[in-house]
This record gives structure tokens, sequence and C-alpha cells, in this order.
């Protein structure tokens, strides 16, 4: 074996291990966050409200910083800071000893552990898609799952036992997906749904391997859809564009069956969120919260229940700003 070949073959294994090096998760230099006060007075384009253990947390996406309080409804600026730093976070998942943020724009996930003074850092995990939008842990089967908006895929990962290390263990794709605009997911059953903003429609997967299902059309004037929350008899539906992504459509929907949205059969819920139109929806203890982005500085939360009898009870918005 020649000289020449020697360092070609070498060359080649360098740039082999640079590029596994790059997929696997690194450790931060643990940054640590002690509750500072929030800087801002109002929310711009908060993307989730829910609560995990006995703390609520707030992403602020356009402020780029996830927000944390021991009470749900009070002004935003008595929020402290759980993180910043990211480019465009937009949702947060716990496992119950670690906390997983998707860092949209830098197509990464970072994780986190609670300390007294705050939150620190553990690790940073790049290469995670494009543009990772959603993350959610399946307390079934111990596993998180965080979605890529842009390219179709679904990663999972996994705590190695006995750390607070997380670590890659599968990708799955709908390959039909790829450079389309998919900002969550919702886990029914067996079922995955996933709304594709810029085609207006809803691939319906199977959660298992991944097959698509069904692909259910959506009406033009509300295609720009968020996220799904199957709630009681009904499926609610967060609205933030129509296909030709105009704002000023947002709402939120509702549907006993997710094909009647082929038909143009849907409840439009305008009238009770007023301006602008939900985010994700969170389930805590019964009860569904989600935040409503808007402009000119008076993005809010809402609250609300299904009865039995299918109606919207306990309906409430909730005020972030100092009256």
């Amino acid at each position: 074996m020649t000289k020449q070949t020697l360092m070609l073959r070498g060359c080649a294994m360098l740039l082999m291990v640079l590029f596994l090096a790059a997929m696997l998760p690194m450790k931060s230099e643990a940054r640590k966050f002690t509750l500072e006060a929030n800087p801002y007075d109002f929310l711009s384009v908060p993307t989730q409200l829910t609560k995990l253990g006995e703390d609520w947390f707030l992403v602020d996406c356009y402020h780029n910083q996830i927000l944390t309080s021991k009470s749900v409804s009070q002004p935003v600026k008595n929020w402290k800071v759980m993180a910043n730093g990211f480019d465009g976070p937009h949702a947060i998942a716990w496992d119950g000893e670690v906390y997983m943020a998707v860092d949209t724009e830098h197509n990464r996930i970072i994780t986190y552990k609670k300390t007294w003074e705050g939150f620190e850092e553990l690790q940073i995990i790049p290469n995670v898609g494009v543009r990772p939008h959603h993350v959610q842990y399946d307390w079934e089967r111990g596993c998180l799952f965080d979605w890529s908006s842009m390219s179709g895929e679904m990663y999972y990962f996994v705590k190695t036992p006995g750390t607070k290390e997380v670590e890659l263990v599968g990708v799955q794709q709908v390959p039909e997906l790829l450079g389309h605009y998919v900002r969550s997911f919702t886990v029914d059953g067996e079922f995955i749904y996933l709304p594709c903003a810029d085609v207006g429609a809803i691939w319906v997967v199977d959660r298992e391997n991944f097959k698509t299902l069904q692909i259910i059309q959506v009406p033009q004037e509300i295609a720009g859809i968020v996220n799904i929350a199957h709630l009681g008899a009904h499926y609610y539906i967060s609205v933030s564009t129509d296909i030709s992504f105009d704002t000023s459509k947002a709402t939120m929907v509702r549907v006993n069956r997710l094909t009647d949205l082929e038909t143009g059969t849907y409840e439009n819920l305008k009238s009770l969120i007023g301006e602008g139109g939900p985010y994700y929806f969170s389930n805590v203890d019964g009860v569904w919260y989600a935040p409503v982005p808007r402009e000119n500085k008076k993005s809010a939360g809402i609250r609300f229940q299904e009865d039995a009898a299918g109606n919207i009870v306990n309906f409430k918005e909730i005020s972030y700003r100092y009256e």
C-alpha cells in the first residue's frame, strides 16, 4: 500500500469520525439560570403554555426565551426566565427529571435540570432535523418525541439509565412531507396527526411504523393548522392562517371527526377566541390551555374544558399584561 493511499484512507476516516461526532449530543458549558426577572412586560408570539411538575412554563418564542412561574395567571412581567439564548424556541417537555426544549432556528435540542437556584443546561443536541418545533414525552413508552418541521422527521430520544443524559435512538420520516411546513404532531391512540400548513392537509400516520394511512384535505380558509387536540367528543384545531398565510384568519375550530374538514363541516370558535388564534394545546389535569399570539403586545392565554354533552365550559382568557 502506497503512502498516498494511506493518506487518502486516513483523511476519509477522519472525515467520517468528524461527521459522526457532529451527530452526537454535545455537553454544553453548563450555563446556569438563576430565575432572573423577565425583561419584557409583554409576550412576543407565545407558542406553548403548560405545567410541568409544580411549575408553569410559557414559551416566549420571538423573545427567544422560556419563562416559568408558580402561577399561570400573573402578569408576564412577574414570570422568571427559565432559560434564554435560543433562536425561536417553540416547545418544552419533561420526563419527570429532565427538561427538553427545542431551539428551532439552531436546529437543536437543549436539555436542563432543575436546581435550587433555577435551571442548568445538561446537553446540547445538534442537527435535529430542520427547524424542530414540537416535543413531547411519551409516559407510556418512556421516550421523548421531537418533530422536525421542515424535513418530515420524528426524532426519538431515551434517557440512559441511571443518568440524566439523553440519546437519540431512532428517526422516522414521512417522505412526502420533506420540505413542507408541519408545526406539530398529535398522538391519538394508534395514530399520529401531522397538520401541513402550506399544503392544507392533515397526514394521519401509524404510530408504530410511521406509514401514511390517510391524508385529510382542509378548507383553504383554515389551511394553516398549527395543532390538533382530541378533547371529549371533538377535535379542537388551532389555526394561525389561511392557505395564503394571512394571519388575520387565525382562529380555533372544532369538528366531531377530522374527516368532516373535507366537506367544510366545522364549527368556527372565533367569537369565543377573539383576536388571533391559539398555538399549541396542553392538557393540565383535565383542563386545556393554549397561548394566543396577538399583535400590539396583546398576546394572552386561554383555558377551557368540554363537558359530557360536548359543550365548552369553564372558558377563561388569561391576560398577561399590566392593566
